[in-house]
């Protein structure tokens, strides 16, 4: 058998794919995406079955399998062009043809891909609908999806709504739902749902595409989209609100900020949210014989902790609209309901929430935290200030929603829209919180109404003129209140055991430490009654009158309540007076460059077996007493530094604690509390309300106290000691040269006596 022309047709074939269809069609697949603006849809070209890459072994070289069967093909001719004789004396048909059957094998397989590879192309930049579809299979098989496809999708919907694609709007909807609805589906009410990012940018997307089309048609897409509806949840699933899905809603309103139907749809949706799927959870008793118990505090305390966090956003929103002026939509904010009679889910409906968002973002503390500005951005304000600014625009807002409360309208015996506060549940933190707030009220309640604009919009100009010495008198009235209250709470509140507790065990802590770092100078021989003593008494009494406040468990905590009056003891009367003493009993004094110290020392000849050095608030250099450090004790001291003592062990000083029966005070009949009884440590807190306490209150209104002594705590700390030195006992002071300082004239080392000189 003869094959004829086989090479040369199979020949023909391959260089006309290779050389003209080949570099037509790559042309064509690097334009894949462009008709529909996608960057992302030649990605998913690649994933079909001969576009797909093989890497070559231990390379980092790819080529797709059509390439691969191309190359193949061409590579095929080499077997023509140089033939070679069968191996092993073969002599048959098909061996002696076996490379045109070669070529013309491959050649049949590559016109079967080439033509393959062309549908695909054609696929790929054919039209909308049959992409659309090739789209949504591929992402919604597991085995096929690739990381680009969800981006892909995004794509097509944006250029979809943009051009507005016939039939395209049902589909769009049922994919984006669905998506949404199989993360809602799947995931915990535990933790907040967070989505993948393509499909929060989907939704930023279609809302920018939807603001720039005059007259859109898909209402349904706009809706879902611009509401929030997808974001916040089709279902009645209650899943918490994650910290990246309000990020999210917020860019978006950033982008529909000036777009009063768009942010009307937003709140509707909003209104309908916080009203059923937000609604506060009830107390669930559970009763066992006398003892009735809340189960569900936990529940209670992470939905209203959800609300807080919604309703913040929302109040930040109202914010925006007063910083653009837009108080047409504030207008419609307010009339907003889906409720008969009205209920207004989304504004406050009394005093009490009014003055409680106030307080809240006026929380400078809570600002310092978690500012506002990282959570919320206006556009045009930024760096230092931006945060500050927020706050104020929203202030303002809560301001507006103050006044609004005066003109609406009451359907029910029970709805006082502008009943007083009811101060009554705030403790004393809060309530001088409230007063703290008060005048910057005042001063934004002025500043909206110098806003003519703004209260002409809202209509508020009549509502004012009705009104307006009511709305003045109302706050000047709160004042007084919170005023009232405080008094109140200060004089009603019970001093708190824990407290009280903390100051006792703090001050004998302090105290207690500070005299352990002087029980090395101690002496450890009792004297004589025959030894001829001095003595310097150390009074450490303290009493005061403290507000009661830090010490209730709903005051307001002062900084250092506990410790403060101990450490006033240890800094101006221990750690000042015990050093101080040794100045009395000194022989000698030499004031010596440093460099001089080891030699002085050693120049004292001082028996280190009988002697002791005591360094007094060692500033110095560390190694300067090395030779001498087994025999260094370190005290320190709140008035002196960088002196050194030198004297026998036994001439050191003692300490006797006085009891505080042996000294006439006036306290004495007072409550005290012995807190250490080696060092006769006494503490006493009393409550001058308490009626057993009267006496005492008695003895402060004596001395002509203007204090509200009902408010007032009396503290009273007794510590009292005296330092006990031996007369006549020899002790030499050396100090060192400071140039900063006045000592006198400096010594020569040669001025140095021996000690027993």
């Amino acid at each position: 058998m003869i094959i004829n022309h086989i090479v040369e047709i199979c020949v023909a074939i391959d260089i006309a794919i290779l050389g003209i269809a080949y570099p037509i069609i790559i042309d064509k697949t690097s334009n894949i995406g462009d008709k529909y603006n996608s960057h992302y849809l030649a990605e998913i070209f690649k994933t079909e079955f001969f576009q797909k890459e093989m890497r070559f072994p231990k390379t980092s070289y790819r080529i797709s399998y059509f390439e691969f069967i191309l190359t193949s093909t061409i590579l095929s001719f080499v077997f023509l062009i140089f033939p070679i004789k069968p191996f092993f004396g073969w002599d048959n048909f098909f061996i002696n043809n076996s490379a045109k059957f070669l070529t013309f094998s491959l050649t049949v397989i590559l016109i079967a891909t080439f033509v393959i590879w062309l549908k695909q192309i054609a696929k790929y930049n054919g039209m909308f609908i049959p992409i659309w579809g090739l789209l949504l299979k591929k992402h919604h098989n597991r085995l096929i999806s690739s990381e680009f496809t969800l981006k892909t999708i995004n794509e097509f919907a944006i250029y979809g709504v943009k051009n507005q694609v016939e039939k395209i709007e049902e589909e769009l909807i049922d994919f984006y739902s669905e998506e949404f609805s199989k993360y809602r589906e799947n995931h915990s009410t535990e933790t907040p749902v967070e989505y993948p990012d393509d499909l929060y940018f989907i939704i930023n997307k279609l809302i920018y595409t939807v603001n720039g089309i005059d007259n859109f048609e898909y209402k349904s897409i706009e809706h879902r989209a611009i509401s929030g509806a997808w974001l916040l949840g089709e279902d009645f699933k209650e899943l918490k609100i994650s910290v990246k899905s309000y990020q999210w809603l917020w860019r978006n309103i950033n982008l529909i900020r000036n777009r009063e139907d768009f942010l009307m749809m937003f709140w509707s949706n909003s209104h309908q949210y916080f009203q059923y799927r937000l609604s506060p959870f009830q107390d669930e008793l559970f009763v066992n014989r006398s003892v009735v118990e809340v189960v569900n505090k936990n529940a209670i305390k992470e939905r209203d902790e959800q609300r807080e966090r919604f309703l913040e956003f929302h109040y930040v929103l109202g914010g925006m609209m007063m910083y653009e002026k837009n108080y047409e939509v504030l207008n419609k904010f307010f009339k907003y309901t889906q409720n008969t009679p009205p209920v207004y889910v989304l504004l406050p409906n009394n005093m009490n929430e009014v003055f409680k968002w106030f307080n809240y973002f006026n929380d400078n503390d809570r600002h310092f935290r978690d500012p506002l500005c990282t959570k919320y951005s206006f556009k045009g304000l930024e760096g230092l200030g931006a945060n500050d600014e927020i706050i104020n625009w929203t202030l303002k807002y809560i301001v507006v929603l103050f006044i609004r409360l005066f003109g609406l309208h009451s359907y029910y015996l029970n709805e006082r829209y502008i009943a007083p506060p009811d101060l009554t549940r705030e403790d004393d933190f809060h309530l001088r919180k409230w007063e703290q707030n008060i005048p910057l009220f005042v001063e934004t309640v002025n500043k909206v109404f110098e806003n003519k604009c703004l209260l002409e919009e809202l209509n508020f100009k009549e509502l004012l003129n009705s009104k307006g010495e009511e709305i003045s008198t109302f706050v000047e009235e709160l004042k007084e209140r919170i005023t009232d209250n405080i008094n109140y709470t200060q004089v009603a509140a019970i001093l708190s055991p824990d407290k009280v507790q903390n100051f006792e065990y703090t001050t004998n802590s302090i105290l207690s430490d500070a005299m352990d770092k002087y029980e090395k100078i101690i002496n450890k021989n009792n004297f004589s009654e025959k030894e001829d003593l001095m003595r310097f008494r150390v009074d450490g009494r303290i009493i005061e009158l403290y507000s009661k406040s830090p010490f209730t468990d709903e005051g307001v905590q002062h900084m250092n309540y506990h410790s403060f009056m101990a450490d006033w003891i240890v800094r101006n009367r221990v750690n000042a007076l015990i050093p101080s003493s040794f100045f009395s009993s000194r022989s000698a004094r030499y004031l010596l460059k440093e460099d001089d110290i080891p030699k002085a020392l050693k120049r004292l000849k001082f028996d280190k077996n009988k002697h002791v050095i005591v360094v007094i608030n060692q500033i110095i250099n560390s190694t300067l007493l090395k030779e001498f450090e087994k025999k260094v004790i370190r005290i320190p001291s709140s008035k002196h530094q960088n002196l050194i003592f030198i004297l026998r062990e036994d001439d050191l000083p003692r300490l006797e604690y006085v009891d505080i029966n042996v000294i006439e005070d006036e306290v004495m009949e007072d409550k005290v509390k012995i807190m250490n009884p080696t060092y006769k440590i006494y503490t006493s807190i009393l409550d001058l309300n308490d009626a057993g306490n009267e006496e005492v209150r008695k003895r402060w209104n004596s001395k002509g106290n203007e204090l509200d002594l009902g408010s007032q705590v009396q503290l009273y700390i007794f510590f009292v000691f005296n330092i006990v030195w031996k007369k006549g006992i020899k002790m030499v002071q050396l100090n060192i040269e400071n140039s900063y300082r006045e000592q006198g004239v400096v010594n020569n080392i040669e001025d140095v006596l021996p000690f027993d000189e």
